[in-house]
């Protein structure tokens, strides 16, 4: 049995269907034809947007849970201890069931300092928290907390990956951190043994959050094509017997929960002040409303912090949260790769074969930051 990696998004150009966003690049070009984006379009065009749903948001993610605790022998939570797996943990224990296991990244071997970038979420928020919770008995003592160093993942996969064909691999999330999370399945023997006694494992992303925008006096939610943050293109081309991957929250299985996200937020939005806390108008990209400033319409953006409150009920700022990577080709999350030159040659390479093949229809590389253009999936009208 296989998961539809279809599910996980994919692209269209013309009559070509692809999981690769350099492929699709590549066709539009040669074809003369636009790319459209597809996020379970089907599942999703069902929904009655213009409708919130009447069931809660924690009985939403409770349920949410449990179908995901059904529906597989072996069930792998990742946490980093950002607000979207935090709450995605809580929801699995307020809905009375427990992972097998829960999996948090880390590079301390290789960089040797747990307040980096990317490690200090681990070591002050998610390692302490789960020993929390397994102190107070909200969690069974037996629920593995595996510490998955990337170091040596992203060393191992640098020496195993094919660099002619890396930017097929690559969609949104270029990090050299994401990409090598597709080989998770191979390094990670323990999970190769559960699966080699016939059982189904599977691996639980804390994906996505909702992005509402106003359109003149609409309001639209849309999925972008960030999801190789999480699923690796990789897997969804090569798909392994055995191997699961979910999205917790967008999903096609409980699509309500999009549908609730999207009212939330708008509701926020249309009767939030210009001047509320939660509205900044510096560009965040979490959705936006415009505002009367002075007689003109402006727009306002949500902060971080702000949409976590919204959506996410045992959101807990108390806690230290990492914020997102600006740059998410050469994150500071691996500084220690870039600082090898060596090691990240081949990477390098690779990176700047593809920009020179396609340019700007690829990535912007203007004012330091380094991003991929993201397509986003048909608008959803919500009110």
């Amino acid at each position: 049995m296989l998961s539809d990696p279809k599910q996980f998004g994919y692209y269209s150009v013309g009559s070509h269907t692809v999981f690769s966003k350099v492929e699709a690049l590549e066709i539009s070009k040669r074809i003369n034809a636009p790319i459209q984006y597809h996020f379970n379009d089907a599942e999703f065009s069902a929904c009655n947007w213009s409708k919130e749903p009447g069931d809660s948001l924690h009985e939403l993610y409770e349920r949410r849970a449990q179908q995901i605790r059904l529906k597989y022998d072996y069930v792998v939570l990742f946490y980093s201890g950002g607000a979207d797996s935090h709450n995605m943990l809580e929801s699995f224990l307020h809905a009375g069931v427990e992972p097998d296991e829960i999996a948090s990244f880390h590079s301390y071997d290789a960089d040797y300092d747990k307040s980096s970038t990317f490690n200090r979420e681990i070591f002050e928020t998610a390692i302490p928290y789960v020993q929390q919770l397994k102190a107070s008995g909200r969690l069974s003592a037996g629920v593995q907390h595996r510490l998955i160093e990337m170091g040596g993942i992203i060393s191992q996969f640098n020496k195993d990956v094919d660099w002619h064909n890396f930017c097929y691999f690559v969609n949104s999330s270029v990090s050299i951190n994401n990409v090598a999370r597709s080989r998770l399945r191979k390094y990670i023997k323990d999970w190769a043994n559960i699966i080699a006694a016939g059982k189904s494992l599977c691996l639980v992303w804390g994906y996505d959050k909702p992005r509402v925008n106003q359109v003149d006096d609409c309001f639209y939610l849309e999925f972008m094509d960030i999801q190789d943050n999480c699923i690796s293109v990789i897997n969804q081309q090569y798909p392994q017997s055995g191997y699961f991957d979910e999205m917790f929250y967008h999903t096609p299985d409980i699509p309500e929960i999009a549908v609730k996200q999207a009212h939330i937020v708008k509701n926020f939005l249309t009767s939030a002040s210009a001047s509320h806390p939660y509205l900044t108008q510096n560009i965040t990209g979490l959705g936006h409303v415009m505002k009367l400033v002075n007689g003109e319409k402006k727009a306002h953006w949500l902060t971080q912090n702000a949409l976590s409150y919204l959506i996410y009920p045992w959101f807990n700022d108390k806690l230290y949260y990492e914020g997102k990577p600006k740059d998410i080709i050469t994150s500071k999350r691996d500084t220690w790769f870039w600082s090898d030159v060596e090691l990240a040659k081949e990477f390098y390479a690779s990176i700047n074969d593809v920009y020179s093949k396609l340019g700007d229809a690829w990535a912007n590389f203007n004012n330091g930051n380094r991003w991929t253009n993201n397509f986003r999936s048909k608008k959803y009208l919500i009110g």
